[in-house]
């Protein structure tokens, strides 16, 4: 696994864990807005880069509660 790979994991670990089960749209919107400043860095930039970049799967793959290595396999961050 490379740098990228594992910072994604991370980020989407604490956004889920921010979010909580089965967040609504509120909550996504917010974690989205706001989680990223909680994770110091470099999970924070790399979090922003990703929200900024994919906030739309992102969103999804919070409510949906998709796994983080499947997620970040998909956006081809990780192998």
């Amino acid at each position: 696994r490379g740098k990228l790979c594992t910072l994604c994991t991370k980020v989407l670990q604490r956004l889920e864990a921010k979010a909580g089960q089965k967040p609504d749209q509120d909550k996504v919107k917010m974690t989205l807005d706001k989680g990223c400043q909680a994770l110091g860095q470099p999970l924070a930039s790399t979090c922003r880069w990703l929200v900024k970049k994919f906030r739309q799967k992102v969103r999804v793959a919070l409510q949906t509660g998709e796994l983080p290595q499947k997620f970040c396999t998909a956006l081809r961050l990780c192998k």
